[in-house]
Order: C-alpha cells, then structure tokens, then sequence
C-alpha cells in the first residue's frame, strides 16, 4: 500500500509539471524558440511520466490519483522570465521529491522506476537552472531530499482542487 501511495504522490506531482508545460507552450508567452523547444521537449518527458505512473498504480491493483485542476495565471501574467524560474523551481522540487521518498519505496522495481525519473527531473532542473542564471548543481555535489510534506506546501499555490 505504501508504494501505491508514493507512486500516487509523485503522479499528482508530474500531472502538475505537466499541465504547467502546457499551459506554458499554449500561452504563447516564450518567445525564444530554443527555450520553447526545450520546454516542448520537458513537456513531452512529463506526460510520458504521467501516463507510465498511471500504469504503474493500476498494476499494484491501486487506483490512479485524481488529476487536479491546477492555476498558473499569476505565473503566465508574469512573463517568460517569472515562466522559467517558476519551471526551474518546480523541477528542483520534482527532483527532490523523489529523492525524498527513494528511502520508503519497498519495491526495488518501483525504487528503479521512480530514480529513472528522478534522473530526468534533476537533467530537467539542471538545464532550467543554467537558463534562470543559477547553479546547475543548486545544493553542491549532494542532491537533497523533500519530504512529501514539504513539496505538497510548496505546489499548493499551484492546484485548485
């Protein structure tokens, strides 16, 4: 039971990278079109993992977590720029966040699962870190964990339901 709800936390969290690439690329507010080719490409890694989450719930037998409706208007009002810190904020999350649950993950299948992704989440971080002018490697050689907690605070800006 507990790998179902650690594989639902992180599919509620790619939902919402998800539907914020979206949103983004339909916004029409990058200009720059080696960024909205990157941003294209991140928003493609993420549906991707939200459709692979999705499978990996209904084959523990579990059922997939809701999708939730989710506001980004502050962030799309605010620019391309406030557009890309907010996505290297929420990619340093995402990575954090699996980082955070690898220790409580009892299926080393699922633990190989979530770290593929995770992997993924700190290339995407990293790349969005180098655009915003931050380090690409923000906590030194050590990559820190999020508690579920800690990351659900943080995106609860972001979802409305």
């Amino acid at each position: 039971m507990q790998d179902i709800e650690i594989v639902n936390y992180a599919l509620t969290l790619e939902y919402l990278e998800a539907d914020f690439y979206q949103k983004v690329l339909d916004s029409g507010e990058v200009k720059d079109k080696k960024v909205g080719e990157v941003a294209m490409e991140i928003a493609e890694n993420e549906q991707e993992h939200v459709a692979a989450l999705m499978a990996t719930v209904e084959k523990l037998g579990g059922k997939p977590a809701p999708k939730p409706t989710t506001d980004f208007e502050s962030v799309l009002a605010g620019g391309e720029k406030m557009i890309l810190e907010t996505a290297a904020t929420v990619e340093n999350l995402g990575a954090a966040a699996y980082l955070g649950q690898a220790g409580r993950i009892k299926s080393k299948e699922i633990l190989a699962a979530a770290l593929s992704i995770h992997t993924i989440e700190a290339r995407h971080a990293a790349v969005l870190n180098s655009v915003v002018g931050k380090s690409i490697v923000p906590d030194g050689a050590f990559a820190k964990p999020a508690a579920m907690p800690e990351v659900l605070m943080a995106v609860k800006p972001f979802i409305k339901s």
